[in-house]
């Protein structure tokens, strides 16, 4: 349905653990698909440099989203306009007792297991009202609006990241993922509840279902096995 993939993947395993970041070009930008990949290779490079050197989960979480935001602003052009490469991030690594995610805009995260929750919060003004957090007040509060008010890009000067940590009491799985899926699949237990089977066979049946619900944009899907030593990932 799109001329190109503006979606990007990627994953990397270290001595302590795993680490991924998926990344959703901003339909509307040009360039999109330059401006994802740029900035999940150098976030996941980033978080691979910070752990490796001592830094904790939250502090590599930040420092690879100032790094993806660097490359997505390094991604414009001089003749960009209005309209420079832009996208969002989602972060996550998993240590052998906790998982850690780190986001801007609505590219998500999810821990599927016993408790099974989106960790979370879109950066849109429909995501933060349903929070219960007040919509900016230079936009149009509808809270039906999947409009970004967080991203990366060469027009955004926000690379902090909103970071949360979670210390499962058993074995599951964490699933990054663009809105190309949780568009058509959001619901934390029903996610939960095809996560069968190994990490590529869960990517490959989550990715079935939403082209089976419509397909309408890029689909992006990283599943993380918890807990990370002798853990698989896709």
């Amino acid at each position: 349905r799109r001329p190109r993939n503006e979606d990007a993947v990627v994953i990397a395993r270290y001595d302590g653990g795993l680490v991924s970041v998926v990344c959703d070009g901003v339909s509307t930008s040009t360039r999109a698909d330059a401006a994802s990949h740029g900035a999940a290779e150098a976030g996941v490079a980033a978080l691979l440099d910070a752990l490796t050197t001592g830094a904790d989960p939250a502090e590599a979480s930040a420092l690879g989203a100032r790094a993806a935001a660097k490359a997505a602003r390094a991604a414009a052009g001089p003749d960009e306009g209005d309209t420079p490469p832009s996208c969002t991030y989602v972060s996550g690594i998993v240590t052998p007792d906790a998982v850690t995610v780190g986001w801007i805009g609505d590219s998500r995260a999810y821990w599927l297991g016993a408790e099974p929750a989106c960790l979370t919060i879109d950066d849109s003004i429909a995501g933060q009202l349903a929070a219960g957090r007040p919509a900016p007040a230079t936009v149009d509060a509808d809270p039906t609006s999947r409009a970004l008010i967080r991203w990366l890009g060469a027009d955004s000067d926000d690379a902090e990241p909103q970071v949360v940590s979670l210390r499962p009491g058993g074995e599951g799985r964490l699933l990054l993922c663009s809105d190309g899926l949780h568009h058509y699949l959001s619901d934390p237990a029903e996610l939960t509840a095809v996560a069968t089977g190994s990490p590529i066979e869960v990517a490959r049946h989550l990715t079935t279902v939403a082209l089976e619900g419509g397909g309408h944009d890029n689909i992006a899907v990283a599943i993380l096995s918890f807990p990370a030593v002798g853990g698989t990932s896709a």
